[in-house]
Order: structure tokens, then sequence, then C-alpha cells
């Protein structure tokens, strides 16, 4: 039996359900984006203030040369056992010098001192190409097609002499958890007004249809 065929009974709450449905699915899916959106930002936000302080507190033992300093100060964050998890906190940090070669990092087998960043990981290969054509004071994100992580970078000066810059690596999956509690929540709130709401207009779908079906039995 075609839809059109129905009996107005039924065609009114199913057509009614389907526009529920359409909205709620359209309304959901908004606030899903921008709660990505706005935690998108809060990364970007807070990883630009971290990038700051850091390269302040990285200028002066950087020049003083000294290396080990400068290991403590990128790598004491992912030392603490104090430090609470953070579903902001970044996985890699890494410092080039002026001459794009690895000075220091977090993870010295996979970035070794003085090697070419470009040559070490296939991602700074892009990241590196974006850092010569945009050197300036302010830090950048950089959000690259085809790659495991974002990537916050800010220069290191001292007396506007630039040092090196400092490149915090976020993974791109860190968005999944809280997206992922966000469906979640939305779903589950969804699903009970959907049921609610449904309900509603089928009763008075019902009632509205009546007097119809009547008239349409007396002809």
């Amino acid at each position: 039996m075609r839809l059109r065929d129905l009996s107005f009974k039924y065609k009114i709450p199913l057509r009614g359900s389907v526009l529920i449905i359409a909205t709620a699915f359209a309304v959901s899916v908004s606030l899903i984006a921008r709660e990505y959106d706005d935690f998108k930002r809060d990364l970007t936000d807070n990883a630009e203030g971290i990038g700051r302080v850091l390269a302040t507190t990285l200028a002066t033992p950087m020049l003083h040369d000294d290396l080990w300093r400068v290991y403590e100060i990128i790598n004491s964050p992912f030392q603490s056992k104090l430090r609470p998890d953070s579903p902001l906190s970044a996985d890699l940090l890494v410092i080039v010098d002026p001459r794009l070669r690895v000075y220091v990092s977090t993870q010295p087998k996979r970035f070794p001192m003085l090697a070419e960043a470009a040559q070490v990981v296939p991602d700074f290969r892009e990241l590196i190409d974006a850092l010569r054509q945009a050197r300036d004071d302010a830090p950048k994100v950089f959000d690259l097609k085809k790659s495991s992580h974002i990537y916050m970078v800010t220069p290191i000066l001292a007396d506007g002499v630039l040092l090196g810059t400092l490149v915090m690596g976020y993974p791109r999956d860190i968005f999944l958890p809280r997206l992922f509690a966000i469906i979640q929540r939305a779903g589950v709130v969804t699903f009970v007004v959907l049921l609610l709401v449904i309900a509603a207009s089928w009763y008075w779908a019902q009632r509205f249809a009546e007097p119809l079906v009547r008239l349409a039995d007396c002809m």
C-alpha cells in the first residue's frame, strides 16, 4: 500500500513524526558541530597560552646554550606524577633552531639533535615548508591535511632575535572522547524528547483526523 493511499488517521501522524525526527536530527547535528568548533577553539587558545609561556621561559637557557635545562623545561609536564591528565595536553614538543634543525625534543629517539626536521617525520615536511613562509612573532596553528596531529608553532625570541621555534603537537583524535560523550548525551536526550513529542503528535493527529475520517465514511 502506497503512503498516499493510507487513511488520514495514519497519514497525518506519520508525516508529523517524520518532520519531528528530521528537525531533531538537524538540531542535534548543529549542536554537535558547534561543540566541536568550541572545543577546537579551546584547544587553540590553551595551546597558544602555553606556547607563549614556554617560549618566554626557554629564551634564557637557549641564549646560554643550556641544552639540558631546555630539555628539563619542555619535558617536565610529561615527567610530573602530580600533573592531572588533561584533554588539552600536547603529546609532543620539539624545538627547531633558526636553520630548522632539531634542537631538542621530548622524544629524542624520534627527533635526534641537529637532524633536519623535515627529514625526520613526514608530517614535518609540510610543517617546515609552512614555517619558511610564515616567519613572524605570532604563534600559529597548523592543521595539516593527512597529518595525525594539529601543531601550535611559537617563535622563541630574545630582543627580537629568533633563537628557535617551539612546535607542540596535539593528536587529532584528542577530540574524539569529548565528541563521543556529547553524541551520547545528545542521543539520549533526543530519544526521550522524540518519544514524548511523537506520542503527543500521534494523539493530536488522531483527534484531528477523526472528523475527516468520519466525513470520508459518510461520503
